[in-house]
């Protein structure tokens, strides 16, 4: 999704630079054609008294400068075709007081103010083609001239000089796109840095949670069955006796002795024992409820939380859990089965883990004394 956004993003960046290029052509073009207009009117009042006709065609230069800011007001999506009509305009107006006013010695300044306009309004492509173009202009216009003003050395000097700041205008643009070049290459080695420490960063706070994860889940599970350890049972105790003494939902304790592990171990091994240890447990997540709690509580004992048991449901519950541990074949000491004895508590409202647990090992005890492989009920 974000690769599309960029992509979007990327195709209307092109819109949105020629767009704000054509504005600056627009508010140069509107300001160059009024001032255009007023200094053309100016002009005329001066120079009426050396030429009726450059006086004349300073007025008509000056109404069609205005007309033309007019319509491009209405219009500014014509830009370009009105900076080509104005500048052509430009460039009458200067052809004519160049033939028409050979006593004034200043007037070729007038081609630089044109070539200028004409290098902001069409670029530095088709600008340099008008340059060349009113330039070549302006040599023809001499060489048919009887008498310009202006003597050869003058059009070639002038020449020279514009031809030398076409260069030097060419420089200074080759120069800014290398910079620009430049620049983008280094924003983009930037944007990539960024976005590799981003990724870096990304990685390391993934790390970061499964190490804090990890960590969650040593704090409140045994590292050798998976099951809950104390602490997390005696939380989840202190839940479900506040729910009973609320809603008076019962729930149940249920403590589970392997018998005879420590032949299991003498005889098989630790590892043995710890397999065998694994494997009850993971009965006990299958035959227990999600809402019940399951854990190792020390060695080899167990203990389950039975959530909305009473009585009654423990003691088929117990039963269960009994009778898959004795037919899972485990692993056991002398060939025998893998057995275990369960004693069972269920809540009252004066209890306490403490107390809980105090009945359910009593009744584990009964089991036991009774020949193991049973259950009892408190």
């Amino acid at each position: 999704m974000s690769s599309q956004a960029s992509n979007k993003t990327e195709s209307l960046r092109p819109q949105t630079e020629t767009l704000a290029i054509d504005q600056s052509k627009f508010g140069f073009l509107f300001k160059a054609l009024w001032l255009g207009s007023v200094v053309a009117v100016l002009m005329s009042i001066i120079r009426i008294q050396y030429s009726l006709v450059i006086s004349l065609s300073n007025i008509a230069f000056a109404i069609i400068a205005l007309i033309m800011a007019h319509y491009l007001r209405r219009n500014p999506q014509h830009v370009n075709w009105f900076s080509n009509a104005a500048i052509s305009l430009y460039w009458v107006l200067f052809l004519a007081i160049f033939i028409l006013a050979p006593y004034n010695k200043t007037r070729f300044v007038l081609f630089f103010l044109l070539a200028a306009a004409a290098l902001f309004l069409k670029g530095r492509k088709l600008g340099l083609w008008w340059v060349i173009a009113i330039l070549a202009s302006v040599v023809v216009t001499h060489a048919v001239m009887p008498d310009s003003g202006y003597s050869n050395l003058d059009i070639v000097t002038g020449v020279i000089h514009t031809l030398a700041l076409l260069v030097i205008f060419e420089f200074h643009e080759k120069m800014v796109r290398q910079q620009h070049a430049q620049l983008q290459k280094t924003n983009q080695q930037l944007d990539e840095q960024v976005h590799q420490r981003t990724l870096a960063l990304q990685e390391a706070n993934k790390a970061l949670e499964l190490e804090k994860e990890h960590l969650r889940h040593l704090t409140f599970h045994d590292h050798l069955t998976g099951l809950y350890n104390r602490q997390k049972i005696e939380e989840a105790f202190e839940y479900e006796k506040s729910q009973f003494d609320r809603y008076h939902e019962p729930f149940s304790l249920l403590l589970i002795d392997v018998d005879h592990f420590k032949k299991i171990n003498d005889q098989l091994g630790h590892e043995i024992g710890d397999d065998t240890l694994i494997e009850i447990a993971g009965i006990l997540q299958r035959y227990t409820r999600v809402s019940d709690a399951a854990a190792r509580w020390g060695g080899d004992e167990f203990l389950i939380i039975a959530t909305k048991t009473d009585s009654e449901k423990v003691k088929s519950l117990a039963e269960s859990i009994r009778s898959h541990i004795e037919h899972a074949q485990l692993t056991a000491h002398d060939g025998n089965k893998v057995t275990v004895c369960i004693g069972t508590a269920t809540v009252t409202p004066d209890d306490t883990l403490k107390t809980m647990l105090r009945r359910a090992d009593n009744a584990l005890y009964e089991a036991k004394r009774a020949g193991r492989n049973c259950i009892r009920i408190q």
